[in-house]
């Protein structure tokens, strides 16, 4: 195992979860609906648990916690808060771009557990990241109940 390798790849989750917190503090205050609210503030929690999870790995592995995020999640948060602003606060638009979310969160996490990459993380690793995709499974099911059920 490589500890660089596990340590950019924890790194990732971290700035996966970082983005996926600023997205829903964005829809957050997107929203009239006290429904949407509190969905929002349980992903934020979820990802916020998360990240202490991982922050916790890459201190153990002698990694620093690096706050500058990339390019590409600062322009999905961007382009988030643009549509948001845009969609005249319809539910169903702030959830359709929710849903997009996660259907990144859902493939980053996948892609980390893949065999191929697995193998830089130990199996402790492995384990906390899958309880964390098994909580994001969760809230890409309920935002697609919401999405699907929005008038």
């Amino acid at each position: 195992m490589n500890t660089n390798i596990s340590i950019h790849v924890l790194r990732k989750l971290l700035e996966i979860n970082h983005n996926r917190i600023d997205v829903y503090k964005t829809a957050y205050g997107g929203t009239r609906y006290k429904d949407l609210k509190t969905f929002f503030t349980g992903c934020i929690k979820t990802s916020q648990k998360c990240n202490v999870e991982l922050e916790n790995e890459v201190q153990q592995l002698d990694g620093d916690i690096l706050n500058n995020f990339s390019v590409t999640g600062k322009i999905f948060t961007f382009w988030m808060k643009i549509n948001v602003a845009l969609s005249n606060y319809g539910r169903k638009r702030i959830l359709d771009y929710c849903k997009y979310g996660e259907e990144i969160v859902k493939k980053a996490y996948q892609k980390v557990l893949q065999k191929k990459n697995s193998k830089n993380i130990t199996i402790k690793q492995i384990k906390i990241i899958t309880k964390q995709q098994d909580l994001m499974e969760s809230d890409h099911k309920n935002v697609s109940y919401l999405r699907d059920n929005s008038v």
